[in-house]
């Protein structure tokens, strides 16, 4: 499960690559900042009460579905798809039980929202994690 998690994760980040058209992603620049932000605060690592890489990413991946920023890679919306959704687009995957399929095939996506300047995602990622989300 963890493995399929990674492997989740990893193609969130060719994703936002592919759509932003460069090699270093918006996803991954938000994450790097984040991660310095949270070690120089001594909020990152693997002790008691700080947080890890894994769940930081996880945070990121989720504010930037909620923003429209990135589509999911388990359900996508339409809107985001250059053509409709076949099974060979999706890694057909169930490990002990659990569901573990989504879309491999990242040349069905194309941009759907203009993402805003990194300082602004920054921003909103702050606000939306201390005032919004519940």
């Amino acid at each position: 499960l963890a493995l399929c998690n990674n492997q989740l994760v990893l193609t969130y980040f060719k994703l936002c690559s592919s759509l932003d058209k460069t090699p270093n992603s918006t996803l991954f620049s938000v994450v790097f900042l984040l991660k310095v932000w949270l070690y120089q605060n001594h909020l990152k690592g693997i002790a008691s009460n700080q947080m890890n890489s894994y769940a930081l990413i996880i945070m990121i991946i989720y504010f930037f579905q909620n923003q429209n920023y990135l589509p999911s890679l388990q359900k996508p919306n339409s809107l985001w798809l250059k053509h409709p959704l076949t099974t060979e687009n999706f890694s057909s995957n169930t490990i002990e039980g659990w569901d573990c399929c989504f879309v491999n095939d990242l040349t069905i996506f194309h941009e759907y929202f203009v993402r805003p300047n990194l300082l602004t995602i920054i921003k909103r990622i702050f606000i939306f994690y201390t005032k919004e989300f519940d």
